[in-house]
């Protein structure tokens, strides 16, 4: 599916990570007021709006455009208050660009040696909650809805989190523990 003028504009004018990061900061936090929504990059644009996991994907369209892979992480909670963030790479070092109610949830620059250090500096009272790792080049149908043939590719392995991590799922999801 080839990007709207306007998407190519957005693609245009956010080539980094930060650049990423600046424009979701500055758009009105999806609460989802209709209902549950899972808007694709199409739908962000749009709507002018995204929550978290619409713009970690967002995050994730628009700079795979620009050679970052598409790298999502999936953080959950036994609140089910989760949180989705986009991870990448530079120099060596990982950081993440992310939307949240929280601002102290958005994005971290590249600044951690390993994933779960970047995941561990997410959390509050420093226990490691169970993550799930899996990335997308994900554009969706336009229409909020998972696709169907829309499918996750793994692009971190488990090792990347550290020793403690397992296989769990056929989905290629991970639980880790705290240690």
């Amino acid at each position: 599916m080839p990007f709207t003028a306007a998407e190519r504009r957005v693609v245009a004018r956010l080539r980094t990570p930060a650049a990423v990061q600046h424009w979701l900061n500055h758009l009105p936090y999806n609460t989802e007021v209709g209902g549950e929504t899972l808007r694709s990059f199409r739908g962000v644009v749009r709507t002018g709006r995204a929550h978290c996991l619409e713009a970690a994907l967002s995050a994730a369209t628009i700079l795979e455009q620009h050679g970052y892979p598409p790298l999502v992480l999936s953080f959950e909670s036994i609140d089910e208050l989760d949180h989705v963030i986009f991870v990448y790479q530079r120099q060596g070092r990982w950081g993440s660009v992310a939307r949240s109610r929280d601002p102290g949830l958005h994005g971290r620059k590249p600044v951690f040696v390993t994933p779960r250090a970047l995941a561990s500096s997410d959390m509050s009272g420093g226990a490691a909650p169970p993550l799930a790792a899996a990335a997308a080049s994900w554009f969706g149908n336009g229409e909020g809805k998972w696709s169907e043939g829309t499918a996750l590719r793994l692009y971190i392995s488990p090792s990347a989190f550290g020793p403690s991590c397992t296989s769990y799922s056929a989905a290629k999801a991970f639980t880790c523990s705290s240690e």
